[in-house]
């Protein structure tokens, strides 16, 4: 049975881009982190 969940925010790090309300732009090759709030 699938099970749907709702994500409410994501996080990028590094970001700099985010200070300014844009999207991450992350090259090939770069480290980063991604973390997620969901509920399920």
């Amino acid at each position: 049975t699938p099970i749907n969940c709702t994500v409410h925010e994501v996080r990028v790090s590094p970001c700099p881009e985010a200070a300014e309300g844009k999207p991450c732009g992350i090259k090939r090759g770069t480290d980063a982190s991604i973390e997620f709030d969901y509920t399920a």
